[in-house]
């Protein structure tokens, strides 16, 4: 059942990147 090391860490840096994009996404907002 538990998940490889492999894939958690590929999930992680999934989250991880889309949650920068989003702030990424909200400062360019802000500065406009």
């Amino acid at each position: 059942m538990a998940l490889s090391l492999q894939q958690q860490a590929k999930r992680r840096a999934e989250r991880t990147r889309r949650r920068l994009k989003a702030v990424a996404n909200g400062r360019l907002r802000l500065s406009v």
